[in-house]
């Protein structure tokens, strides 16, 4: 089910526990290694970004909570969030927008078996984030990190036009 076509069901009942109950999958235990794999994609989506040809360490929580709800809502509920790059923030902000992401998550909270699941989650993703931190921030790729912050901010102060032209009239005095 489509999250536009939810959100109308969810809009548009009295009875909001009972639209959610109808759309929880089945309270299958979601494998352990398939929880590892999502959480760890979840970390080299949100701990990594691109500077030119290399890739930099950088924690970006906001969008591991958003990441970590979107894969949770997928696993436990028929809900589909389109995932093209476009699409899946504004759907994300219509589900959340008209409460049902709260409704979802009271849900989990109140139910022993959604609530448990959800705990595991947490924790395997917390662990996974540490590792990654304990794995590829050793002394050396910090000082490694500080000398290419330091290379870049030159670059971008060389190649600024500004600072260019100033040199340049600086050197003709």
């Amino acid at each position: 089910m489509t999250v536009e076509f939810f959100v109308q069901q969810f809009k548009g009942s009295n009875d909001k526990k009972a639209i959610f109950e109808k759309h929880i999958k089945s309270k299958q235990y979601t494998k352990y290694e398939d929880k590892i794999f999502d959480c760890k994609k979840i970390v080299k989506s949100t701990c990594w970004r691109e500077i030119g040809n290399e890739q930099e360490f950088w924690s970006d929580s906001p969008s591991r909570f958003y990441f970590f709800s979107l894969t949770f809502l997928s696993r436990y509920t028929d809900i589909e969030f389109d995932q093209t790059p476009e699409n899946i923030l504004r759907d994300y902000n219509l589900f959340a927008g008209c409460g049902a992401f709260d409704y979802f998550m009271e849900i989990v909270f109140n139910d022993k078996w959604l609530s448990r699941e959800y705990n595991e989650y947490q924790v395997l993703l917390n662990m996974c984030v540490d590792d990654e931190v304990k794995n590829n921030q050793s002394l050396i790729k910090f000082f490694k990190g500080i000398g290419n912050s330091i290379q870049n901010i030159f670059n971008e102060v060389i190649n600024d036009p500004r600072v260019a032209e100033s040199l340049g009239k600086n050197n003709l005095k």
